[in-house]
């Protein structure tokens, strides 16, 4: 792993910062550990739609579920 010298270190603490206070403006969440969870919630349902596309939806030895019809009256 490449060490960081102490300007890029406080760049990315800079930037960490700015990213923190735009989310917390525009989802106006102030707390920093809320923020943080939502953020997770959100990264881990996102990549579990990520995953399940990939899967193509297919189950070949599901049986169909009979489903009832309607009557249309005409």
């Amino acid at each position: 792993m490449k060490a960081l010298n102490c300007i890029e270190m406080c760049q990315k603490v800079y930037n960490s910062q700015n990213l923190l206070a735009e989310a917390k403006k525009l989802t106006e969440i102030e707390n920093t550990s809320s923020l943080v969870r939502h953020a997770i919630e959100y990264l881990a349902s996102y990549e579990a739609i990520k995953f399940l596309s990939t899967q193509g939806g297919t189950a070949p030895g599901l049986k169909l579920t009979p489903r009832r019809r309607m009557e249309v009256k005409r």
